[in-house]
């Protein structure tokens, strides 16, 4: 087998070979150095990027929603993790959360269009449970825009049939949800509406909506 002479570069004399050594063991440092270095930033963000688990989303979502001033920010909520569309309607039904609490999560749901977001909602238009309390009422209430705005013409139908309920708070919860909608469907309801509600803080909450309804169209 041919054996291939050395480059002339490549030899190392026996007057130089200490020098060469040290360079080399220098060169070695250097690359492991910045090989664990490289691993160290990799596994960092790895750890960043982790996604967190239930309960820390839980956790972290409970804080977000807790804020004094709290604002639905989509990019937050969809961040804390994959599960926080169904934690949000966890939250929502809690009797054990707070009600501004539970009014948050009703309020962020409008970022997650989901079935799942849509069922929940409709559910709770019609909870008994809520029915004929303060905080049920503000509940029903935020259910019914976070409806109408996140599913527009698909929210029209039932949003009408609150329009007869026998409580005028929620009837006017029900014209501010129909208005939210922008659909032609909720304007024709709300016009028909106007003249036969009983309620002038009712009828000054169907006259409003269409009056939104109509400067967007303009």
């Amino acid at each position: 087998m041919p054996v291939t002479a050395p480059h002339a570069s490549d030899r190392v004399t026996p007057t130089h070979g200490t020098k060469m050594s040290h360079t080399h063991r220098l060169r070695t440092a250097i690359m492991t150095a910045l090989a664990g270095a490289l691993v160290l930033s990799v596994t960092v963000d790895a750890e960043a990027r982790r996604p967190l688990h239930e309960k820390e989303q839980r956790a972290t979502l409970v804080s977000l929603l807790s804020a004094h001033e709290f604002q639905v920010n989509e990019g937050i909520l969809r961040a804390i993790g994959p599960d926080t569309n169904r934690l949000l309607v966890h939250v929502s039904s809690d009797p054990n959360m707070r009600p501004s609490i539970r009014q948050n999560a009703v309020r962020s749901l409008v970022v997650f269009r989901s079935e799942r977001t849509q069922r929940f909602l409709q559910t709770m238009l019609y909870d008994p449970d809520l029915s004929g309390t303060p905080h049920g009422t503000i509940l029903r209430r935020q259910a019914m825009l976070t409806y109408g705005t996140a599913f527009r013409g698909k929210a029209v139908s039932a949003l009408a049939h609150l329009a007869r309920d026998a409580d005028p708070q929620i009837r006017e919860g029900a014209a501010q949800a129909l208005g939210a909608t922008g659909t032609e469907a909720a304007r024709r309801i709300l016009d028909a509406w106007l003249p036969h509600e009983p309620e002038l803080f009712v009828r000054l909450a169907v006259d409003r909506a269409l009056e939104a309804m109509r400067r967007i169209a303009r």
